[in-house]
């Protein structure tokens, strides 16, 4: 597991084979196992400038997602049918939809099913 890039809100991780964008506006921690001696840049290259534009990336895409709900153990599955100003919609339009405000949205991953430099989901 890497971080692979920070944006204003938002920390992407690469935990082969998903990719998880962290909304930092929820995390309350994280832990460093072991610091890249080398390697590192700044900018977002790999990554979104925010957690919105991700969510952005991640509606085009059409992919199916896991949004990880804060306090909940329990994550919602689907693509993201919406992004609004301060929440997302998950789910099929017509199926079950969840609304989900953005205070609340711990963390979205995405299953890489290709080469993660050559979409928007990865």
């Amino acid at each position: 597991m890497r971080v692979i890039a920070v944006g204003s809100d938002v920390v992407t991780i690469d935990t082969q084979p998903r990719r998880v964008d962290v909304n930092l506006k929820t995390l309350q921690r994280m832990r460093v196992v072991k610091r890249a001696r080398s390697g590192g840049r700044r900018g977002t290259s790999g990554g979104a400038a925010s957690l919105r534009a991700r969510l952005l990336e991640l509606h085009l895409s059409g992919e199916a997602i896991e949004a990880g709900i804060a306090g909940s153990d329990e994550p919602i599955l689907g693509p993201v049918a919406l992004v609004g100003s301060d929440h997302i919609a998950v789910g099929e339009t017509t199926g079950t939809e969840w609304f989900v405000p953005l205070t609340s949205l711990a963390y979205v991953a995405f299953v890489r099913t290709t080469d993660p430099s050559s979409d928007l989901g990865g």
